[in-house]
């Protein structure tokens, strides 16, 4: 129930979330998800913590291409920068 998948496609989310009921598909993009989650207020932060959102993550996979000298690779360093400074809270806790 804490595996979150985030997805632009809302079509994409209702798939996974009619496969998989326990899984929590969000149709957003890995940067928007992040920006979201640090937000307590918001509508997905107060959906998600009933399911088990502890404002952590114990394992993140962020299936990127390419590199980070272009400007989809300077957002994914803000995700890598989010993610570390925000989310990894567990010692254990694997990127």
């Amino acid at each position: 129930e804490r595996c979150i998948i985030p997805n632009p496609s809302t079509k994409v989310c209702d798939s996974i979330k009619e496969l998989y009921p326990k899984l929590q598909a969000v149709p957003a993009s890995s940067s928007s998800l992040l920006a979201t989650l640090r937000d307590p207020t918001s509508d997905l932060y107060n959906d998600i913590t009933p399911r088990g959102w502890k404002n952590s993550f114990e394992f993140v996979w962020l299936d990127y291409c390419g590199t980070f000298n272009s400007k989809a690779g300077r957002t994914r360093q803000r995700d890598l920068r989010a993610v570390i400074e925000n989310f990894l809270g567990h010692e254990d806790s694997i990127l």
